[in-house]
């Protein structure tokens, strides 16, 4: 096995690998490549005890498997069916024949996933095949147990994991950032709403991302992203009413980075921008 280098990362062909020990006895695992520490976003995965929760993008399949060689899984959980979280599921639930549990398996190949789109095969590579099992509503390994909490809106098939005991929320990717941004073209802001007032309603003293971001007594900022999202979908809905089109409606709502969001735009043929949006709480308003 290669020698972990300073900070604790593996150097290889762009792609690196930091573990880092968070407390609570939680090992979060940052994974990255050059193009993902160039628009500032990495991958995590939790150790939590012998759960793993998520698996990374499988660019780094090799690793990420290195790094859990010596560690003993018993069970994988993930968050939601993205690329990003699940890439390595097929090959680690080998390694250490284990289950994988995922919320709604039979949405595993929706969302994109059954035929990803060039933007998403280059940045995070197509997953390892796997056959996941139902979510159980609640984990218990090793001496750890989670909650497994509903929260769709990013993914049909999107939990966060809670541990009462340390009151510990893995919240995967319903809070990326605080405020309104552009999401993907089959996301549901109404759900999204929900889902963050529900992990509100936990309490939790800290919470974990997907993507490295770490939050202590996150309630309120949970709530407070639910009430921007339900403020600007009202003020999306308004406009829509009065005859406003798509892009007066962007305009109006997001008034800076209009430049990088026609990139973004355009670099993924259209599924994540800020009009994905407005559609999104225009479509999704009924329900």
């Amino acid at each position: 096995m290669r020698a972990l280098r300073k900070g604790g990362y593996r150097l290889g062909a762009g792609y690196r690998l930091g573990a880092r020990d968070v407390g609570d006895g939680v090992t979060r695992i940052s994974l990255s490549s050059r193009l993902s520490r160039f628009i500032g976003m990495k991958a995590c995965c939790f150790l939590v005890g012998d759960i793993l929760i998520d698996t990374g993008f499988s660019q780094v399949d090799d690793l990420l498997t290195e790094y859990l060689d010596t560690k003993t899984i018993n069970v994988i959980v993930l968050t939601h069916n993205h690329e990003d979280h699940s890439g390595n599921c097929g090959s680690l639930s080998v390694a250490h024949r284990c289950p994988v549990c995922l919320a709604h398996p039979e949405l595993r190949d929706s969302e994109g996933l059954g035929k990803l789109v060039p933007y998403r095969s280059i940045g995070w590579g197509r997953p390892s095949e796997y056959k996941p099992e139902p979510m159980p509503q609640k984990i218990e390994s090793g001496g750890r147990t989670l909650l497994t909490v509903p929260t769709p809106g990013h993914s049909q098939t999107h939990v966060a994991f809670f541990e009462e005991a340390t009151g510990l929320l893995f919240a995967g990717d319903i809070y990326i950032t605080g405020g309104v941004t552009a999401i993907m073209s089959h996301e549901n802001p109404y759900q999204s709403i929900e889902s963050l007032r529900r992990a509100a309603g936990l309490k939790p003293r800290r919470m974990f991302n997907g993507h490295g971001l770490t939050i202590d007594d996150p309630a309120e900022a949970l709530l407070q992203k639910a009430d921007k999202l339900e403020a600007t979908a009202r003020q999306v809905l308004q406009m829509h009413q009065q005859g406003a089109s798509y892009r007066r409606i962007q305009n109006a709502i997001f008034k800076t980075g209009r430049a990088r969001d026609r990139a973004m735009a355009l670099l993924t043929g259209g599924e994540f921008s800020r009009k994905c949006f407005v559609k999104a709480c225009i479509a999704h308003a009924e329900g």
